[in-house]
């Protein structure tokens, strides 16, 4: 039965017995059919229609023209993202990998030049997440420890998102750090109390990501807050 349409009544004593009686003799429309979410569960395949999902699989096989523009696609992405192997460089991942090919890089560390190269691949405007180089523009000068004091206690000296408390969060830090206080609208100047909020650094790191989200998301949060605060003023 579908919730919302009788979330307040149930069927009485004589009307479920008139639903059983008017229900007796009937087959039931799924009697015999194959329904529900796993129709396959505890039971198993024969062995001739394994065979049979075998040999289809088999003619699924990629052809070797498909396998070439896959190859070809890689490539060009490589180009586009600033880095490439050698030919070289390929045989030698490529022998490795055949005499240990499902932990090649297990106990093992890239050097200095190839880590150096990853990072200067997705190095600013290279990177998805390139927000203009906002992150070097200098904080307000009101954003000072008394006010984040301020804010962490409006907050109950706990994340917003996932509960910890500060205390916890220092005993887990290996720096003793506290909680963080974040910029609801990513904006360092606008240090107002209602685009400040308090997050662990976890959260803090999370939200950077998907931010029109998690602004309007902490915008939602501030505002019902407030507006309780005011009602049982």
């Amino acid at each position: 039965m579908p919730k919302g349409i009788y979330s307040h009544k149930s069927h009485t004593k004589k009307t479920k017995i008139k639903i059983s009686k008017s229900n007796k003799g009937r087959i039931a429309w799924n009697k015999g059919k194959k329904t529900g979410i796993k129709p396959w569960l505890g039971k198993k395949h024969s062995k001739t229609t394994k065979i049979k999902i075998s040999e289809a699989l088999k003619e699924r096989r990629i052809s070797p023209e498909t396998r070439e523009k896959i190859k070809k696609a890689l490539l060009e992405r490589k180009k586009n993202l600033g880095y490439i192997n050698s030919p070289k460089t390929r045989q030698r991942m490529s022998d490795a990998k055949k005499k240990n090919p499902t932990n090649y890089w297990l106990g093992k560390r890239r050097s200095r030049e190839d880590i150096e190269k990853f990072r200067q691949a997705k190095l600013g405007d290279k990177n998805w997440n390139w927000q203009g180089g906002i992150s070097n523009n200098p904080y307000n000068p009101a954003f000072n420890r008394e006010l984040k004091e301020k804010i962490k206690k409006r907050d109950g000296y706990r994340c917003q998102l996932c509960g910890i408390t500060e205390e916890e969060h220092k005993r887990r830090s290996s720096r003793n750090r506290g909680l963080s206080i974040h910029h609801v609208d990513y904006d360092k100047k606008n240090c107002k109390e209602s685009n400040l909020i308090t997050l662990c650094s976890k959260e803090n790191i999370t939200v950077n990501y998907n931010r029109e989200y998690w602004k309007g998301c902490f915008q939602r949060m501030l505002y019902v807050r407030r507006n309780c605060k005011a009602i049982l003023l």
